[in-house]
């Protein structure tokens, strides 16, 4: 993620968690609260880390992939005032017979996360 900041003084980061309705959009309401302290602590701490929470259902089958998503995430994102976005959804996913929690398109600058208990088995694509 440090690749996009520059590396002087303090530069706005702003990151929009996208959910489906019900669980997934609690989880990024609370998600938003709490990130920016998280990321000024594990990653830089002179970003101004700037998340928001919007909710927007995903319509979709459990073989979407990231790039697919983009096209169905970005109506929801604010134009051009964004420089990360992730997709909260409580849809099940699949790569073929496996589960995939998280998915990730760098050059979209968009990831798709399954919020998962810690030990359901998963996969991770980019």
């Amino acid at each position: 993620m440090t690749e996009f900041l520059p590396a002087a003084a303090a530069h706005a980061v702003r990151i929009v968690l996208v959910a489906d309705p019900g669980v997934a959009s609690e989880i990024a309401k609370e998600l938003a609260d709490k990130l920016p302290q998280q990321l000024r602590r594990r990653v830089r701490a002179d970003v101004d880390w700037q998340v928001t929470a919007r909710t927007a259902p995903l319509v979709a089958d459990e073989q979407l992939d990231v790039s697919s998503a983009a096209d169905v995430v970005r109506p929801f994102l604010p134009e051009g005032d964004w420089d990360a976005a992730v997709f909260l959804t409580d849809l099940p996913r699949r790569a073929g017979l496996r589960p995939v929690s998280v998915e990730v398109s760098p050059a979209d600058r968009i990831a798709l996360v399954l919020p998962t208990t810690p030990n359901a088995p998963s996969r991770c694509r980019t």
